[in-house]
């Protein structure tokens, strides 16, 4: 293992390495939250006619200028316009007035729309007891927007109200930078599937689980699942087929100096660049990252807390790279000590935590190998390197999940 680095160069290097995919038009239903790679516009006037928010009558305004509660203006009732309809070939002329319904076109010769509730009908006749200005209960053509405006840009995280802005535009499909397809690889004799007997020295491997479940999370397809003994042709024959079927691979255990931390080796047998191998961090510094036949590759240590920090601090930035997008970095923030942390920080340390209005406890529970405190967990306190034992109400930084 080379000299570690920090951990924002390490960062760094894992966006800079990984290219984008390649953009692709999906339909509605699969969009959800990808990334946007190409801006929509406006293919026509929206709405595309006048039209009425409310259920009342359509009028001239003209009609109802003298009207009052001592004088109410009548009005001849003569047609229904539902939604849907087509009120081309209708025109309301003076004294008349048309019931028209939510989201009806409102016809030639209207030019504002009465609430049902404001008026009197008798038979065919419409009386009203107040004025009504030009334009209003009116939704206006081109009111939201017009034909040729931008209405979604590029880069935008899609959500429900995107897929709903382009298909109230008329747009099917979007073009997006696709869901990333990832295969996990953990690796180690002692690893069994979770309700499968164990030998002596075996253990239930929680790392498959855990990264499949937080990549899920994080919008990305566990493509390939796949555990590797301690043996070089087959972890070789593992991550081969990894880089053929996923656009990224996350690998867990076998990372570090021992004696059976084969991954580094087979990596380099099989042409890998390694980018690095080794992060200032605690915990995680065995962490590696290559590429493989162009394939990013972050290799994380087999203790589970370590693999989820790694995940955290560089796979996302990973994972950002590859969907053209910002919304997977880390989002920081600062937040008081709820607790004491009793250890030194040699090196950045992360350490697991639930903030809440500005304050984080710490599980008194911090082993690596460890999932149990992590639950309920929803930050990870950052403490720089170098750092003494912390008091609670000190300021630290805070990495949120």
């Amino acid at each position: 293992m080379n000299r570690p680095i920090s951990v924002e160069e390490a960062a760094a290097l894992c966006r800079e390495k990984t290219a984008a995919l390649p953009p692709a038009a999906v339909p509605l239903s699969r969009a959800l939250g990808c990334v946007l790679a190409e801006e929509v516009t406006a293919r026509q006037d929206q709405p595309l006619f006048d039209r009425s928010p409310l259920d009342g009558y359509a009028l001239r305004s003209a009609d109802t200028a003298i009207a009052g509660e001592g004088c109410p203006v009548s009005l001849r009732f003569i047609a229904t316009i539902y939604a849907g309809t087509d009120a081309g070939g209708l025109t309301v002329e003076r004294g008349t007035a048309v019931r028209i319904l939510t989201g009806g076109m409102v016809p030639s010769g209207a030019d504002c729309v009465v609430r049902q509730e404001e008026v009197r009908r008798e038979g065919e006749r419409v009386y009203l007891t107040a004025p009504l200005a030009a334009g209003e209960n009116i939704c206006r053509a081109g009111g939201e927007y017009r034909a040729g405006e931008p209405l979604l840009a590029r880069g935008l995280l899609i959500d429900s109200a995107a897929i709903a802005v382009a298909a109230g535009a008329g747009v099917s499909s979007l073009r997006v930078f696709p869901r990333p397809r990832a295969a996990i690889l953990a690796t180690g004799d002692e690893l069994r599937p979770a309700g499968t007997p164990l030998r002596p020295g075996q253990i239930w491997d929680c790392n498959t689980p855990y990264l499949a479940s937080r990549l899920t999370q994080l919008g990305a397809d566990a493509a390939l699942i796949r555990h590797a003994g301690d043996d070089r042709q087959e972890i070789a024959d593992a991550l081969l087929s990894a880089a053929e079927a996923a656009d990224a691979v996350f690998t867990t255990g076998g990372v570090s100096v021992g004696e059976r931390d084969l991954l580094p080796e087979v990596l380099s047998r099989l042409g890998a660049q390694v980018v690095f191998h080794g992060v200032a961090m605690k915990p995680g510094m065995p962490t590696l990252f290559a590429l493989l036949r162009g394939k990013p590759v972050l290799a994380l240590s087999g203790n589970p807390f370590a693999a989820a920090v790694g995940l955290e601090v560089l796979g996302r930035p990973m994972l950002a790279a590859l969907t053209g997008g910002s919304h997977l970095l880390p989002v920081r923030t600062t937040a008081i000590l709820e607790n004491d942390f009793p250890k030194k920080s040699p090196a950045c340390r992360y350490v697991r935590g639930t903030l809440r209005e500005g304050r984080i406890t710490l599980p008194g529970r911090q082993e690596n190998a460890q999932m149990r405190s992590m639950v309920g967990c929803n930050a990870l306190a950052v403490i720089p390197a170098g750092s003494p034992p912390l008091s609670a109400g000190e300021q630290v930084e805070v990495l949120l999940l």
